[in-house]
């Protein structure tokens, strides 16, 4: 999180996050801003969206798998809606 804090982006979409429930709270306050998971399992998958803590933005979820692949999130800037969507796709077709 110190990594991407010091990055001059508003919102991170990070893949194989391998995160679970229990993880929810404690990156949360390690991040300090909002975040959207969809848990894989402790070994592989999951993905998240992270909002950077000095945003004023907010976002919700609309959209996600239960495998840990797919987040689709909606998020109102300055009056627009826009789609943020994090995808890990399979390797295998």
């Amino acid at each position: 999180f110190c990594y991407l804090k010091q990055q001059k982006a508003t919102i991170f979409c990070l893949q194989e996050t391998h995160s679970q429930p229990d993880d929810e709270k404690i990156w949360s306050v390690d991040w300090g801003g909002k975040i959207l998971f969809c848990h894989g399992t402790a070994h592989s998958k999951g993905v998240c969206i992270l909002l950077n803590p000095n945003s004023s933005f907010n976002f919700d979820i609309v959209q996600l798998d239960h495998q840990g692949r797919i987040l689709i999130s909606k998020q109102k800037i300055f009056e627009e809606t826009f789609f943020i969507v994090n995808i890990y796709a399979p390797t295998d077709y």
